[in-house]
């Protein structure tokens, strides 16, 4: 098979797999539709070339029995990766904080010992974990709260955080925003999540991991917008 036949066998293999892996149909527009989208945007020339390559291949007659441009090896390697990297995505398991590092409190825990170790480690939020699975989460807003709602006369050296549990349990509402995700939702989608919330005026604090992206789950990992900024 001559290399013009082969990149063009190679790009439509490309475009099928786009559509599998995305469950999308594209009318011979997958490559297109794949430029646009923001996780290949570090290869968003390399795509046009190949698209505008394969555009002029398949659309003009030949002359003289012959292609008018010949690619080379390099674009049919670069498809080659390209599909590689589509069936085998980076996931927001594989930037988050897994559980083992996660800083977390339970009920029973301290709430002035944890504020302490907050201010030590520089920490803004702590979730707080009932059987492993998130059931609140401790902030430096909730500590604003205290104030707000006259709460500061019931925290002494004792007060664990299930004497403020109708602050911090998820349940009863939260003005900050949290997420929760499955611990294999590909990382663009987890980016989409950041920048919808920006859109709404909403800044997602954290993404909760599970296995399957429900509350009920336990956690698995945490990711956060600097988690996303530091893969960048």
């Amino acid at each position: 098979m001559e290399i013009t036949e082969l990149f063009l066998e190679k790009y439509k293999e490309l475009e099928s797999v786009i559509s599998l892996v995305y469950g999308e149909e594209f009318d011979g527009a997958a490559v297109s539709w794949l430029e646009r989208k923001k996780e290949f945007r570090d290869i968003n020339s390399e795509l046009k070339c190949c698209r505008e390559t394969r555009n002029l291949l398949q659309h003009n007659v030949k002359i003289s029995g012959e292609y008018a441009v010949v690619p080379n090896r390099s674009m049919i390697d670069f498809i080659d990766g390209l599909i590689v990297r589509i069936e085998n995505p980076t996931t927001c398991g594989d930037i988050a904080v897994p559980f083992e590092k996660v800083f977390y409190k339970e009920p029973s825990d301290n709430v002035k010992e944890t504020m302490c170790q907050m201010r030590k480690l520089k920490y803004t939020h702590v979730p707080i974990l009932v059987s492993g699975k998130v059931a609140g989460v401790f902030s430096e807003h909730t500590a604003f709260k205290f104030f707000l709602e006259k709460y500061e006369d019931k925290i002494d050296k004792n007060t664990t955080f299930k004497d403020i549990f109708e602050l911090i349990s998820l349940k009863n509402g939260t003005e900050e925003v949290f997420k929760f995700a499955a611990i294999n939702t590909r990382l663009s989608e987890i980016e989409d999540m950041f920048e919808d919330g920006i859109k709404k005026n909403e800044k997602i604090r954290m993404i909760f991991l599970t296995k399957t992206g429900d509350s009920d789950d336990k956690l698995l990992g945490i990711v956060s917008h600097w988690d996303i900024i530091g893969k960048q």
